[in-house]
């Protein structure tokens, strides 16, 4: 695996797999994503991501428990300034 090199001033979706590796530290994933997560902060490009993601990395922290890493996607996915939600439509589902 090479390093993720994204054209500057482009958006990039990420899914929960993505969103996940980050948050929950899972190498070697995480240390792959870090330069995403890094270009965002710096403005070099976007990252969008949709509810469906927001879904996907609350099930395991509601089902343990975990309200302090539920707490952490929920701060990422609707707080944060370097992701932004998109909205999907039933058209982009199918």
């Amino acid at each position: 695996m090479g390093p993720l090199t994204p054209p500057a001033g482009s958006s990039l979706y990420l899914d929960a797999n993505c969103v996940i590796y980050s948050v929950e530290h899972i190498e070697p994933y995480a240390g792959l994503l870090l330069p995403i997560w890094q270009g965002a902060s710096s403005g070099a490009f976007a990252l969008r991501t949709s509810g469906l993601t927001l879904l996907e990395t609350l099930v395991g922290p509601l089902k343990t428990g975990d309200s302090a890493l539920a707490e952490v996607y929920r701060q990422l996915l609707q707080r944060s300034t370097d992701v932004r939600l998109v909205a999907v439509s039933e058209a982009v589902l199918e």
